[in-house]
């Protein structure tokens, strides 16, 4: 009975994430568009002739521990 109550609790629990990640996915090209619209709206005192995207800056990003 603990086992069965064990294996349901994680199922739900998969499917919960699981659903949190595809919307997730489909959320991002919208996150995407308005943080490069943020980004080169921002007034930085400076002219930045070519924004980067985002996808270009997460490349470059390292967050392997030191």
């Amino acid at each position: 009975m603990a086992l069965a109550g064990l294996v349901l609790a994680l199922n739900l629990a998969a499917g919960i994430v699981a659903a949190n990640v595809s919307s997730i996915i489909r959320a991002a090209p919208q996150y995407q568009e308005q943080l490069e619209k943020i980004l080169h709206d921002l007034p930085f005192g400076i002219e930045i002739e070519d924004v980067p995207a985002l996808s270009q800056l997460t490349r470059e990003i390292d967050i392997k521990p030191t």
